[in-house]
């Protein structure tokens, strides 16, 4: 309770760039995140070439109703246009509560390319929020100007852990303000492992060579 921002809202904003999601064709990054129950579900793309982050999907559901359930064959019928209209190099996941699905997207568009990526892996989860919000303040990242995904951006709070970066001081994940909080913060997640799917591609150099992107990249 009361702990502060992950992220500078007024920053975020600043980096909108509000227009059209990349043509078809183009080598994205996504990221998702979310529950069944009870919270928010959020699929987030980014465009390679740019570091421009897209609004692909964010389920909320109603907070007065105690059995919402997100639509699944919505989100099903989402990623499966993502698919088809893109070239997606990587998906990072966090299966929680989506383990049968993650697999099955694994059977379909290969295990190379859906990476289950779990964000409960508090040091490797400190670091990749560390890298967003590093290309946040840089300016190496942008995005569409979604409003909803601004929300969960504004609304995600820091937690620190006990592992230190380079310099002695403790990082930090993400979490909501509490517990039931309606103030849902999963895009911002999504768009987290997006970003870190897009910094992987990079380091693989998919922008260097005209073949088939190598998808054989370890997570770190």
């Amino acid at each position: 309770k009361g702990a502060a921002a992950a992220f500078d809202t007024q920053r975020w904003a600043d980096l909108s760039r509000p227009g059209p999601p990349p043509e078809a064709g183009e080598l994205i990054t996504l990221g998702f995140d979310g529950a069944r129950h009870h919270d928010a579900t959020a699929l987030i793309g980014t465009h390679i070439a740019t570091g421009r982050q897209f609004d692909v999907g964010i389920w909320e559901l109603d907070p007065d109703d105690p059995v919402a359930e997100v639509d699944v064959d919505d989100v099903e019928a989402t990623l499966a246009q993502a698919f088809g209209t893109y070239n997606v190099w990587r998906m990072y996941p966090d299966p929680y509560w989506w383990e049968d699905h993650v697999a099955a997207w694994q059977g379909r568009w290969g295990e190379k390319t859906v990476v289950p990526w779990w964000t409960n892996r508090r040091k490797q989860m400190a670091f990749a929020l560390r890298a967003y919000r590093t290309a946040m303040d840089t300016g190496e990242l942008t995005h569409d100007g979604s409003d909803v995904f601004a929300r969960h951006i504004g609304n995600a709070r820091r937690a620190e852990i006990q592992v230190k970066d380079d310099d002695g001081k403790r990082m930090w994940v993400i979490r909501k303000e509490h517990g039931e909080s309606p103030k849902k913060i999963d895009a911002a997640m999504a768009g987290c492992l997006s970003w870190e799917a897009r910094r992987d591609a990079l380091a693989a150099g998919v922008l260097n060579a005209p073949e088939k992107p190598d998808r054989t990249l370890q997570l770190h």
